[in-house]
């Protein structure tokens, strides 16, 4: 009889722990802190072969990212000292040049990072919609003396390269000019230089009302590609020249 009575005894110790457990499970409702923020770039050209993020959030350091298909992710752990908000994120293809090909049309996305380092975005990378020729002028009479290298435009449709794309003016009216194949309707930015390379001096000053924020503290001017060929003309760090 003893031993009946200890069995039963210990067949509800353990239903009671059991019980117990149950409960204190139930009443655990904390729900896990999710981080890091999420990046996606799908690639409409399908013809990237090493693209990468950076952003604001980590002083625009590249970030490798992982490819299944034309469909590029990576999940980046922020530093704790990050203030929530919302920063400018991009993506290059790293072809192994110094800045790589920053592959952003137009202004720089965001992202929203909250207080626990959690965010995500994604950027879609257009397929292409075919090429017109564009070209850009720039009136040089009243910059005095034209640099001996040459007149320059450095834009996003060649990576800013300061000495990549000359300009030339053939009938010596002062007005500079090249002709660029271009992707339709995509918006691209640029400045105009007194030389090859980037200094003070060298490249104009885009005045505020016809540009958009360099987020270096001046100005690129800006144009959206058309579908047919088109000509721009403009004044070395002045306006738009109308019917031109």
């Amino acid at each position: 009889m003893k031993k009946i009575l200890v069995l039963v005894s210990l067949v509800i110790a353990v239903l009671g722990l059991g019980l117990l457990t149950s409960c204190s499970d139930d009443d655990d409702t904390t729900a896990p802190v999710v981080t890091g923020v999420t990046f996606k770039v799908v690639d409409g050209t399908n013809s990237y072969s090493n693209i990468k993020v950076k952003g604001a959030f980590n002083e625009w350091v590249p970030v490798a990212m992982n490819q299944d298909g034309n469909v590029w992710t990576v999940t980046i752990d922020v530093p704790d000292t990050l203030a929530a908000g919302t920063y400018e994120w991009g993506a290059i293809e790293d072809d192994g040049s110094e800045w790589g090909i920053w592959l952003i049309d137009g202004p720089n996305p965001t992202v929203d990072i909250n207080e626990n380092g959690f965010g995500s975005a994604e950027y879609d990378i257009p397929e292409p919609q075919g090429t017109v020729n564009v070209t850009l002028n720039v009136d040089m009479n009243a910059v005095d003396p034209i640099s001996a290298d040459g007149v320059h435009v450095a834009g996003s449709f060649q990576n800013w390269d300061p000495a990549g794309t000359e300009m030339t003016d053939d009938d010596g009216d002062g007005i500079y000019s090249v002709t660029v194949e271009m992707e339709m309707n995509s918006t691209i930015q640029f400045k105009f230089l007194n030389g090859n390379a980037w200094g003070d001096g060298i490249q104009e000053v885009v005045p505020e009302d016809c540009g958009v924020d360099d987020q270096n503290g001046g100005f690129n001017r800006q144009e959206t590609v058309p579908t047919t060929d088109a000509s721009f003309t403009y004044v070395f760090s002045g306006e738009p020249v109308e019917g031109k």
